[in-house]
């Protein structure tokens, strides 16, 4: 679905269900779907439509993840390590990371330059060819990884590790003791990672590293920082059984209500005071000051492996687990 004028518009994949869907959007008019079907369908939106289906290397099953950094470059891989990269018109196999290990996350900061990560290792690729490095080799699976250019990258993982790159090597890993899910980096240096174990948010800031482990009534399980001040966490209130945010970025904390008492699929924020999170309700937003109600227009239940990719605050792009493909913008 897209959102735009204020509402969800509906949009069908080209090809009817293409089941639970990954999504990557580089701009309004580039978004990349791919199905997490044993026959790995993609299919591309240019702002008006959605093409017709292509096929990415289905050599291997079904692809796992995807990381769009324009129109015409787009990496996707599957937790085999199988890759596939699409140019704007055709996917080309693009390796086969057999010593990454099970792929766990991927990241694309530029059409020259993406880092994988996965069983204690990671894998950059160059826009030519991808090069496997040993980072953490007592982590069991780096869980996640952020890059926000060439020059720097940071992954965790789920023993509380994290270590960074900076474009030649990786640094130490460094034991923070909690088990990080999901990280996000808005700019080189500045970081915010999350970890349901300890309750806590992990900031880290050059070299500076600051923490909030008071968040005990909470285990926080999302990140996305629209900027190195503005950051929204989803978490599960244990206190009161419920599903809250906060907003934090190092200083004090602010807790949002919980809205719905519901988990968040999936989360983006692409400016400050501005994220949307897909829920079981639907899509709902955050303007700084508190939730929107679910907004009216989806057609269709939002599934639990719905995806949401937001390039910039202007425009959104959701799939809800099924063939339907929804935007948003304004």
């Amino acid at each position: 679905a897209t959102y735009h004028t204020g509402s969800w518009h509906s949009t069908w994949a080209p090809t009817g269900r293409l089941g639970p869907t990954l999504l990557s959007c580089a701009s309004a008019t580039s978004c990349v779907a791919i199905s997490r079907a044993t026959d790995v369908a993609a299919t591309v939106y240019d702002g008006t439509g959605w093409s017709g289906v292509t096929w990415a290397d289905r050599t291997h099953g079904a692809l796992d993840h995807v990381s769009c950094a324009s129109a015409s470059f787009c990496v996707a891989g599957n937790d085999s390590g199988t890759i596939s990269r699409f140019d704007g018109t055709d996917w080309q196999p693009a390796g086969y990371l057999t010593d990454l290990g099970s792929l766990a996350d991927l990241s694309c900061a530029s059409g020259t330059f993406c880092v994988a990560v996965g069983s204690g290792n990671a894998a950059v690729f160059d826009g030519t060819s991808w090069t496997t490095s040993s980072i953490d080799p007592n982590s069991p699976m780096l869980s996640a990884v952020s890059c926000s250019s060439a020059h720097f990258c940071r992954a965790v993982d789920r023993n509380g590790n994290s270590m960074t790159f900076d474009g030649s090597n990786w640094s130490t890993p460094i034991a923070y003791g909690a088990q990080f899910v999901d990280i996000s980096c808005p700019a080189d240096g500045y970081c915010v990672a999350v970890s349901p174990s300890g309750y806590r948010e992990m900031l880290f800031n050059g070299n500076s590293i600051g923490y909030d482990n008071n968040y005990s009534a909470a285990s926080p399980q999302r990140v996305s920082c629209a900027t190195t001040s503005y950051c929204l966490i989803s978490a599960y209130l244990r206190n009161s059984d419920q599903y809250g945010a906060a907003t934090w970025a190092g200083g004090p904390r602010t807790d949002i209500p919980a809205n719905a008492n519901e988990s968040l699929y999936a989360l983006s924020c692409p400016a400050a005071d501005r994220c949307l999170g897909l829920s079981p309700s639907g899509a709902i937003g955050y303007d700084g000051l508190g939730w929107t109600a679910p907004v009216a227009g989806i057609e269709g239940a939002v599934q639990d492996q719905a995806d949401l990719s937001c390039p910039s605050s202007a425009f959104c792009m959701a799939v809800l687990g099924s063939s339907t493909a929804t935007t948003i913008t304004g």
